[in-house]
């Protein structure tokens, strides 16, 4: 999407969000969307998560990871705010598995629970999952779109009864076990979309779709879309389903929505461009330079809008360079389409500089991406940095991965033993965590 349209999707969208704002202005749904999620136990809703152990497995006792007392303390202090809230309680289960800080952006920290060794153990269920493109199908014709995003949605899923135990983790002053769901768990995606689908199953085909953690209203006239979305509201509140503000988008005739930007008009590739998108563009496009006659001077005026310092501001020269640039890869190789009755395969590939991969069925290449490393990252170790190529491909590429397994291709050897780890590192857990969501195997 350009930014000329960017800007009439806000224009326009300013008083149909005005107006759904004045709902929430005026305290009807204040309560659905707190700062934070409510402490105590929420509703059962009829699901919860069940953790089902291959039979015969050993049970996970790993020792607490070392610490120093700062650290120590910090862990604690986040142990007391889950106890706090409900979300854990104190146990004396057989089981435990390790935590670790990772550091935020804002400098604070975050505390991961290493579930590795647990979800190595748990048995895989298979939801079904609906195909993406039957959803996008779906939302022809339509031109008002909501997006909601669950508040800490996974905290917000109760843990099966008796299940409890298979979730501890060791600190150095004891055991604990989570009430609630934590991030990371093996199937945990799954029991969320069960319990979407459960309470809004009453409006999914008729002007809601759900796709895991993606909630869309859709509706062809505003006056309907403002009364369905109050509809949706009032159900989300009465299950005690909390929302973030922050992360929801009201009343647009644009939407961009599992990586398409669909409108009235129809459905098309995410391609919005900000400089972080140019410069990933620019890195893919240079992998494959030499399919390109006279690569490097189309590219100029991209490469000079993303050099350091440079103010990014996106003008009819930018668009020309895009546009000839994408005609002429597109013209160099074949890519195709998607097949979602069968699995996919991912090539991951990273250089001193970069990181590359493909998106494979049966190697034939769907989609390519790539990135240019930057920062503390072009220090990283090969091992890492192929780490984090995975960690950005699943980031870019979750709504196709998510609903079955798929295959990963790596050339470095250590990771192929990622799920055999031992003690983790502050960075890798923090995308460990991440990467446990999805059902993948490693060749």
């Amino acid at each position: 999407m350009n930014a000329f349209a960017k800007t009439k999707e806000v224009e326009s969208a300013l008083l149909a969000k005005e107006k759904l704002l004045v709902l929430l202005y005026k305290d009807e749904f204040i309560d659905v969307f707190p700062n934070e999620v409510p402490h105590g136990l929420l509703p059962l809703r009829g699901i919860e998560h069940q953790i089902d152990l291959v039979p015969s497995c050993p049970i996970p006792n790993r020792p607490a990871y070392r610490t120093n007392p700062e650290e120590t303390k910090e862990i604690q202090k986040q142990v007391n705010e889950l106890l706090e809230k409900g979300f854990v309680r104190e146990s004396l289960s057989p089981c435990s598995i390790p935590v670790i800080l990772v550091p935020k952006k804002d400098g604070t920290w975050r505390m991961c629970v290493d579930n590795q060794p647990i979800n190595k153990i748990v048995v895989k269920y298979r939801y079904p999952i609906p195909r993406l493109d039957n959803m996008l199908d779906k939302l022809f014709g339509y031109c008002v779109f909501t997006k909601i995003d669950l508040n800490s949605g996974y905290n917000q899923i109760h843990m099966k009864e008796n299940d409890e135990w298979k979730t501890t983790f060791k600190t150095k002053y004891g055991l604990y076990e989570w009430l609630m769901v934590s991030f990371g768990l093996t199937n945990a995606p799954n029991t969320f979309m069960r319990i979407m689908n459960r309470v809004l199953c009453s409006f999914i085909g008729k002007f809601v779709i759900i796709y895991f953690d993606d909630i869309l209203i859709y509706n062809k006239t505003l006056d309907k879309h403002v009364e369905y979305f109050h509809v949706v509201l009032n159900v989300l509140r009465e299950n005690k389903l909390y929302e973030n503000l922050k992360k929801c988008s009201f009343c647009l005739e644009f939407v961009v929505f599992l990586g398409f930007v669909v409108s009235s008009k129809g459905i098309s590739v995410d391609e919005e461009k900000n400089a972080n998108g140019v410069r990933s563009f620019h890195g893919l496009a240079s992998l494959y330079k030499r399919f390109v006659k006279n690569f490097s001077s189309i590219a100029a005026p991209l490469n000079e809008l993303v050099k350091k310092d440079v103010v990014f501001k996106w003008d009819d020269v930018h668009e020309k360079a895009f546009n000839l640039l994408k005609d002429k890869l597109t013209n160099a190789f074949v890519l195709y389409l998607p097949n979602f009755d069968k699995g996919f395969e991912i090539e991951c590939d990273a250089s001193g500089v970069g990181i590359g991969v493909a998106l494979m069925q049966e190697s034939k290449p769907i989609a390519y991406f790539s990135e240019k490393l930057s920062g503390a990252a072009l220090n990283y170790s090969t091992y890492d940095k192929e780490l984090y190529a995975l960690v950005r491909t699943l980031q870019s590429w979750k709504y196709y991965l998510w609903p079955r397994e798929f295959i990963i291709h790596y050339d470095h050897q250590s990771l192929k033993f990622l799920k055999s780890q031992g003690k983790l590192q502050k960075r890798h857990a923090k995308w460990l965590e991440f990467i446990e969501m999805f059902p993948y195997v490693i060749k």
